[in-house]
């Protein structure tokens, strides 16, 4: 297979059809080189009006090739001059779609006298560069038989790093959860705890209120410390432990009475 054949000697006459496309073909101003130097020789040619064309058969069989270097995909069609205006949107579309699933590293096309990589065609068509018809239907012959690409194996999840789980309250007492002052107490019968939340402000009062459910998201680490509960008292004049004013002025500067401070 001869595949250096010069257009020059094989097209001799052009009919005006031909002429037509080959005007259009030159009026785009992003036309391949290799395009407009064919226009711009079929415009020297003679014109025939019996329907002809320009009689350009210069171009081998479309099939799938192994040579050397790689695969070729190649076409024995009569070149129509048509083929080198640009690619139809549903062409580009299609070439995009199955260029991104299908293998086509290192396959080339003759398109006139120049080889043509099916890689360059999908790099244009996705990026937005021009394309002709003749290329775009070259390159969809092949990428519609060509082998898929090998799927890529679905990432592990990564799961969540394990924190360590905090200890439970098991004795009563004083806890802070977040901003909140928590008292927890053992019932009655003294054989389970629950909490009771303080609430209230300043001006008001505090008071606890009880919370179910409130002991469970508690840890042991929450418990509350003698200079937490100072620094509350500090700020309020109100005991967090009893929830009572604080009137003694040993104990407002303390932040705390005695009794309660003797709890924490």
């Amino acid at each position: 297979m001869n595949t250096n054949i010069d257009y020059r000697k094989t097209v001799k006459t052009v009919d005006l059809f031909t002429l037509g496309i080959a005007r259009d073909i030159l009026a785009t101003p992003d036309t391949l080189p290799e395009a407009r130097e064919y226009a711009e020789y079929l415009l020297t040619l003679p014109i025939r009006k019996d329907g002809h064309g320009a009689g350009f058969n210069a171009e081998p069989e479309v099939k799938a090739r192994r040579t050397g270097g790689g695969t070729t995909a190649t076409s024995s069609k009569p070149a129509n001059p048509a083929d080198l205006i640009g690619a139809t949107v549903p062409q580009i579309k299609a070439i995009i779609k199955l260029g991104a699933l299908k293998e086509h590293v290192g396959v080339t096309f003759r398109h006139l006298t120049v080889d043509i990589s099916v890689s360059d065609v999908v790099a244009r068509a996705t990026e937005g560069g021009f394309v002709t018809k003749g290329e775009a239907g070259k390159t969809m012959d092949y990428l519609v038989n060509a082998p898929w690409k090998p799927r890529a194996a679905a990432p592990k999840p990564v799961s969540a790093p394990q924190t360590a789980r905090k200890a439970p309250v098991t004795q009563d007492g004083m806890y802070h959860l977040g901003d909140r002052i928590v008292k927890v107490q053992k019932s009655r019968q003294g054989d389970r705890l629950y909490a009771k939340a303080l609430l209230g402000n300043k001006e008001e009062g505090f008071h606890f209120e009880y919370a179910p459910g409130l002991v469970g998201k508690l840890a042991a680490e929450d418990r509350m410390s003698l200079e937490e509960a100072k620094e509350f008292g500090a700020l309020y004049n109100w005991c967090c432990v009893c929830s009572t004013r604080l009137t003694k002025e040993a104990s407002i500067a303390a932040g705390i009475g005695p009794i309660c401070a003797g709890k924490l």
